[in-house]
């Protein structure tokens, strides 16, 4: 299952969103570029994700944080799995094999029974031990940590827990609010998941951005050529204003001018909401999911 998040860029997303624009542009903003945007109050700097979720029945990978030390690394298996290898402590069953930690190197214990003892490894005040302990099903493996780094838990369904891929940064769109003005000077996607209607979610997202600001009208630049790009903006209520003579220094080709107003008026709000239900049942066509369910842009 694909997933979908727009979120506003911060500083460590910045060598992907260069690493895109290269794909995208061939490199118009360096790292510098894209930190600027971020420091400034006037500039929306977008981004957006996706990443590879599980399937129905198994729930991705969870990542929780606690509060003095964290809980362990848990991986729990159904109830159908075979019986697990059980150690216990008894009356019957010889002392453990015991390595404990003093002022120096820590001296090897080791006491006799009548068979192999376990292997049991305790710290002195530091890290807490590995813990093997049997259940009635699988036994959880237990991995317990200092106070510093939060947890990872990864709980199964009912068969085998599932690898969740890092979320990929694959658009970014940024506006700049110059008075009562959106300037769109940037939307991009990268090459593999373009024509799928993610540029209409990133477009939305902008617009939303600018409306929240209460700007009054919204203005870009685009290729003559670009011509599904020039499709999209007209879709979105832009029109074509007047043009950019040899704008594109690599080809000396136009730039179209395009502009669309009424952005802060109430009327706008509803249409946005109307283009984002439409526009959410057209990506569910292509199996695309929202990471939460009322997804606000």
């Amino acid at each position: 299952m694909r997933f979908l998040e727009i979120k506003p860029l911060t500083p460590e997303h910045l060598p992907s969103a260069v690493e895109l624009d290269r794909l995208c542009f061939g490199g118009i903003w360096a790292i510098e570029g894209y930190r600027r945007e971020l420091e400034s109050p006037n500039s929306d700097l977008l981004g957006l994700w996706t990443w590879d979720g599980a399937g129905t029945g198994t729930p991705p990978l969870q990542v929780r944080a606690g509060t003095h030390h964290p809980p362990p690394l848990q991986i729990r298996a159904g109830t159908h799995h075979p019986p697990p290898l059980q150690i216990r402590a008894g009356t019957h069953h010889p002392p453990p094999l015991q390595i404990r930690a003093g002022t120096g190197t820590p001296p090897l214990q080791i006491r006799a029974g009548t068979g192999t003892p376990p292997l049991q490894v305790r710290a002195g005040t530091g890290t807490p031990p590995l813990q093997v302990r049997a259940g009635t099903g699988t036994p959880p493996l237990q991995v317990r940590a200092g106070t510093g780094t939060p947890p990872l838990q990864i709980r199964a369904g009912t068969g085998t827990p599932p690898l969740q891929v890092p979320p990929t940064l694959i658009g970014i769109g940024c506006l700049w609010a110059i008075l009562e003005e959106a300037h769109i000077i940037m939307l991009a996607i990268h090459p593999q998941f373009q024509r799928q209607g993610l540029g209409q979610a990133l477009l939305l997202a902008l617009l939303q951005s600018a409306h929240d600001r209460q700007l009054e009208r919204s203005t870009l630049e685009v290729r003559e050529s670009n011509l599904a790009a020039v499709s999209l903006y007209k879709k979105f209520g832009f029109k074509e204003a007047g043009r950019r003579k040899r704008y594109y220094e690599d080809t000396g080709e136009d730039a179209l001018v395009m502009w669309r107003s009424g952005l802060e008026k109430p009327e706008f709000q509803q249409y946005l909401a109307v283009e984002k239900v439409q526009m959410c049942d057209r990506l569910n066509q292509k199996k695309w999911h929202w990471a939460i369910d009322n997804f606000e842009l």
